[in-house]
This record gives C-alpha cells, structure tokens and sequence, in this order.
C-alpha cells in the first residue's frame, strides 16, 4: 500500500508575510513528520516508479506543489534532517518569476477583507469590464456551492476567478481586487511566494524529486487540446534544465 500525502502551503505561520493565508505551520508539519515516521515508511518518488518498496508495508510519498519558496526556506531542512526524499511540482512561470498563480491572487485577495465585501467589489468590477452578453448570475448558476472548507460566497470567489469567466476577464478581475484589497505589488507577491531556479536546482542536488506542474498551472480540462500540449512541452524543457 502507498499513500500520497500532499502539501502546499507549509511556512512559520506567526511571522510570515501573509499569516491569514491558510497553510501548515512548521511547527505541525514536523510533528507531522514525526507521526509519519512512526506510522509509515516514508519512500521517495523514484522508489515508487520503480517499485522498490515492501508491498506489505504501510508506505507513503510527501508531495509538494506549486513551487511556493516555503519549500526551500522551511520543509527542505525539515526532509534533509530526517533522511525524507520528497517531490515538489513547481509551475514552471513561477520559478521563472514570469506571473503570479491566479489561485495565489485569490488567497491573497481572500485573506484581505471580508468575503462579502471582495464580492460586492467583484460584481463591480465585472459590470465595468464585462464585454460578453452574459451577466454574473448566468456564471453563478451554474456553480456548485457546497465544499469542505469554504462558505457560499467565497466558493463563487474563487470559481468565479478560477475557471467559469473567460481569462483575460479573470485576469483583470484578479489583478482589480489586489489593488482594492492588498497593500503589495504583483511583482513584491511573486518574489516572496516563489522559489528560484538556483533553489530548485540545490534541492534537486539533495536528492529531492523534482516534477512537472505545467507551466502556467492552468486547469487542464479548461484548455483546448493544443494548449494542454504546449503546458506539458514547455514544462518538460523546464525540467531537462533541471
């Protein structure tokens, strides 16, 4: 048996830059490395393909996506200390500091004010540059409220600015909230949420497995075929750098 554990956000919750940004605080995560260690074999990646573990065990793989600088500056010491081999899946523009990830906008924009309050600032926003003969109700209702984590609001937030509006509109709407709601640039953001090359390529010399994401962390099933294709190229030259 192999489980996948997956991480994002994983950071010292009480003095980093945006500590109302949900997320893992180092503290949890060693004690979570802890518990693992324990209850698991913790394998790497390349023992999985390569099916190199004990079947009978109970295994698992610690994941680490969206290239977030968290993973060099806190779980790396963390992984080298326990003799872990983890994988981390960066998009490859954010590595390459070229954007900052649509969703991180809106983890930014939510952590900002109140959600009512962005949704009011949302349809405002929306009626002054919306070009399509839609209005926003027609994108609400074809959304899907109920979730886990989030109420109704921020769930039509985020849906909104994820996938159901066109992309240059999401685009724009992103970038019209950060200003009403954040007190950083975009180019202040993407330097401090993202590792570089040079720290991706020091933990891939540690021996951490270094995998695609894409290379604009699209949504896959919002792309034509030809899109998804040039995402996966582009991700694999990234990684042949790597």
């Amino acid at each position: 048996m192999v489980e996948f554990i997956m991480y994002h956000y994983v950071r010292d919750m009480k003095n980093s830059m945006f500590p109302n940004i949900k997320g893992l605080d180092i503290k949890e995560f060693k004690s979570q490395i802890n518990y693992l260690k324990k209850s698991y074999n913790i394998i790497s990646l390349e023992e999985f393909f390569n099916n190199d573990f004990n079947k009978k065990n109970k295994n698992c793989v610690l994941t680490f996506d969206d290239g977030y600088s968290d993973h060099y500056d806190f779980v790396l010491e963390v992984l080298l200390n326990n003799n872990i081999k983890g994988a981390f899946f960066p998009p490859v523009d954010v590595v390459n500091k070229k954007s900052l990830l649509d969703v991180n906008k809106i983890h930014v924009i939510l952590a900002s004010a109140d959600e009512n309050k962005i949704f009011n600032r949302l349809k405002y926003h929306f009626n002054k540059r919306n070009n399509s003969q839609n209005d926003l109700d027609y994108y609400i209702n074809s959304i899907d409220t109920s979730d886990r984590y989030d109420n109704e609001i921020t769930v039509l937030i985020k849906r909104l600015l994820q996938t159901k509006l066109d992309y240059e509109l999401r685009q724009k709407l992103c970038d019209d909230l950060l200003l009403d709601f954040s007190n950083l640039s975009i180019d202040e953001l993407k330097n401090n949420f993202y590792l570089d090359f040079n720290q991706l390529l020091e933990m891939k010399n540690h021996g951490m497995h270094i995998g695609s994401h894409g290379k604009s962390h699209y949504w896959f099933d919002s792309l034509k075929e030809s899109n998804q294709e040039k995402e996966i190229v582009e991700s694999k030259k990234f990684l042949n750098d790597i």
